[in-house]
């Protein structure tokens, strides 16, 4: 069976959950830069002029949530039943919904206002205001409580999955902006989860070689 493929610029951004999925479940897999004329003028493969692109035995795909879930059930990282299945989609969504307000309502804002990250922090990171009709559903308490529901020390009872992940990544995202002594602080399991997925050997082993891009976003960090 060829190696997959994967086709995105050379930074992590909406590529690296699938990066890490793929690194997790210990599929080698290449990677390819994108070529921008390409993705403006073949909209056969390219039907939204976006990337990532993936490509294996099965699918020649875009949309990278849409690619991450296809890595999750190919290769075991979706849960073992329905149950577990809605779990994984509920951690996925809460970490959309707050990555999008942090970089919404944090980092692009913060360019211009040097109060940006302070509101966001007591907007999204405190947990005063978790219980505030504001929130629209985005807050760093609901991921927590989330991941207190299981025993196993991720989401999942029965271990590993991409909501673990996503959450990973969302973690990463934060620390482009605040430091990790104040995250911790705050939010020791969702730290606590983040370092041990990081030191999961094939992820450790990912981020070591020369598929993991140094740049994470143009605008983090």
């Amino acid at each position: 069976m060829p190696k997959p493929r994967l086709i995105y610029f050379p930074i992590q951004g909406r590529a690296e959950p699938i990066r890490l999925a793929l690194a997790a479940a210990g599929v080698d897999f290449e990677f390819e830069a994108a070529n921008k004329e390409a993705i403006k003028s073949d909209a056969e493969h390219y039907p939204f002029y976006q990337v990532p692109r993936y490509i294996d035995d099965e699918v020649d795909m875009v949309q990278s949530m849409g690619i991450l879930r296809h890595v999750a059930r190919k290769f075991n990282l979706y849960g073992k039943d329905r149950v577990e299945m809605a779990r994984v989609e509920e951690v996925i969504e809460g970490c959309n919904d707050l990555i999008m307000k942090l970089f919404t309502e944090c980092i692009v804002k913060a360019k211009e206002d040097p109060g940006a990250k302070d509101a966001y922090w007591a907007a999204r990171i405190d947990p005063a205001s978790a219980a505030g009709a504001a929130t629209y559903g985005a807050h760093m308490a609901f991921l927590d409580r989330l991941l207190a529901r299981s025993s196993s020390g991720y989401y999942l009872d029965s271990g590993l999955s991409v909501a673990d992940i996503v959450m990973t990544v969302n973690m990463q995202l934060h620390l482009g902006a605040f430091s990790r002594e104040r995250l911790a602080e705050q939010w020791p399991s969702l730290m606590a989860l983040h370092d041990r997925v990081l030191a999961l050997p094939r992820i450790a082993a990912y981020l070591a070689g020369p598929l993991h891009p140094a740049v994470m976003h143009p605008m983090a960090g």
